[in-house]
This record gives structure tokens, C-alpha cells and sequence, in this order.
């Protein structure tokens, strides 16, 4: 963030628009889509119920009477 502003400021042949719409709006996407991607990944791993394992079924639990 202080790279290409620093540029301009010293005469870079850039503008701030082109600097806004190819640089920080792209970079700002993309932080937000990872962000919550990841950051929701990892708390849904942490946090999802769990299921509970069942005893194994065996062939005594279906006899007849």
C-alpha cells in the first residue's frame, strides 16, 4: 500500500484511477472472498456437530422372540 502511492507521488506515469480499479479494488476482493472462505472453512471444521458412533448391530438384536 505505500509503494505505489509513494511512485506517483515522485512522477510514476500512472494515475490514481488506474491504481484504484488495478490494484486496490481487485486486492480488496480478494481479501474478503478469502477471508471468509478460509476463516469459515476453519470454523466449520472446529465447530460442526459431530456424529455420534452407533454400537454395531449383531444378530442377536434381531431374533425372533
Amino acid at each position: 500500500m505505500f509503494v505505489i502511492p509513494a511512485g506517483l507521488l515522485l512522477g510514476a506515469k500512472a494515475t490514481v484511477e488506474s491504481w484504484w480499479l488495478w490494484n486496490q479494488i481487485p486486492v480488496t476482493l480478494g481479501n474478503l472472498v478469502g477471508g471468509f472462505v478460509f476463516t469459515g472453512l476453519a470454523l466449520y471444521s472446529t465447530y460442526r456437530a459431530r456424529v455420534a458412533k452407533s454400537a454395531p448391530v449383531t444378530d442377536e438384536a434381531h431374533a425372533m422372540p
